[in-house]
């Protein structure tokens, strides 16, 4: 009898959608702690968004993968890991598998003109980190692969870093900075999917070095290496330096004005150079 009542909870459970929590619960009961939380090498499913707070470490070791469920079902916009309103974190050392390929439940879009086929991908679903408002975060030796939109979106903040980082199959841009300032991204080994590896939209005090940047060479493979893009004419202080562009699918640097955007000197600086140096070894 006590089998049998087991059983018609989890068929009741089951068949009515409600979510079976995942690995995030534990791991957000450690970051509410604060200071660092070591992620031992196993793979962590996780069925809700991982909600970073201030002044803490997220980090891994060789084998911890952070991985979304299958057919998570989020609404648009909600990401595998949170960030909001918060200063000083560190995210070091995880795999991230957004496993893309079992998202059917994913919203979709016809495309452009409404003549395109429907696509779940670049649609805002399932950004892999996306930080908003935040201060002082840095992703660094981490990989991101098998994504539906972004790997690391930064929205109003400042004082970013993202460095030492690998990624590819993603849905969108890798990493994208909007209306933000004070951004590193450096010795990142990038392949593309659906579009651009480092993209800039009304950014201020920027520096991209030292990237290797490839695509996916196929009809998803991409756009831009690297998207600069102005709309607001508050874009300044941009510099590019010793970054490697191969067979990207589009432009390897594409700079974009528009709006407001056309009557501003953004101050772009872009250097090739076999010198493996930063930006800041550099003069104009």
């Amino acid at each position: 009898m006590r089998l049998w009542c087991l059983f018609s909870i989890l068929l009741f459970i089951l068949s009515s959608g409600i979510a079976i929590a995942g690995d995030e619960q534990t791991i957000n009961l450690q970051l509410q702690q604060g200071g660092t939380i070591h992620l031992q090498a196993q793979t962590y499913v996780i069925t809700d968004s991982i909600v970073l707070k201030s002044d803490t470490v997220l980090e891994g070791e060789p084998g911890t993968i952070i991985k979304l469920t299958d057919n998570a079902g989020w609404p648009t916009w909600q990401p595998l890991i949170k960030a909001q309103g918060v200063r000083n974190v560190t995210i070091q050392g995880i795999e991230f598998d957004a496993n893309s390929d079992n998202q059917d439940n994913a919203p979709t879009w016809a495309g452009h003109t409404g003549h395109e086929g429907a696509k779940n991908w670049g649609m805002g679903n399932y950004n892999i980190i996306h930080a908003i408002d935040c201060d002082s975060i840095e992703v660094s030796n981490c990989l991101f692969h098998d994504g539906l939109n972004d790997g690391f979106r930064v929205k109003t903040s400042t004082n970013i870093k993202f460095y030492n980082n690998t990624a590819y199959r993603l849905g969108h841009d890798v990493f994208y900075g909007i209306d933000s300032q004070n951004i590193e991204a450096y010795n990142n080994r990038i392949t593309t999917r659906t579009n651009s590896a480092l993209r800039l939209w009304n950014t201020q005090h920027v520096r991209l070095y030292s990237n290797i940047i490839d695509a996916q060479l196929d009809s998803l493979g991409g756009n831009p290496g690297i998207q600069i893009e102005d709309s607001k004419g508050q874009m300044s202080d941009i510099e590019v330096c010793n970054n490697i562009l191969t067979k990207t699918w589009g432009a390897g640097i594409w700079l974009i004005s528009y709006d407001s955007g056309t009557s501003n000197s953004q101050g772009i600086l872009i250097v090739v150079s076999t010198n493996l140096l930063p930006c800041s070894s550099y003069q104009a």
